[in-house]
């Protein structure tokens, strides 16, 4: 049942809607899903939004979840941060 909740956010998250996305993702960790799937799809999400140029969204959306594996989103906030710091380079 839980992976019906990842399937429908993601498929929102297709259909360029994030806070309905997050609504399911969100929805499957209340009810226990398995953590390592929650924070593939806070990671996608993050990068949802940082392919959008809305870094500040995606560290928001990871900062978040932060509780649900603090090692997993700081390496992905640090990630997110080194390409951004590039991107300004550039």
């Amino acid at each position: 049942k839980k992976i019906y909740y990842f399937l429908i956010g993601d498929n929102y998250l297709k259909l360029d809607n994030p806070e309905k996305a997050e609504e399911y993702y969100a929805i499957a960790l209340k009810n226990d899903a398995d953590k390592n799937f929650v924070i593939d799809r806070v990671r996608l999400l993050a990068y949802y939004y940082n392919e959008r140029d809305e870094y500040d969204k995606a560290i928001e959306v990871l900062q978040k979840y932060r509780d649900v594996d603090d090692e997993a989103i700081d390496f992905t906030i640090d990630k997110l941060h080194k390409q951004d710091i590039a991107n300004d380079n550039k």
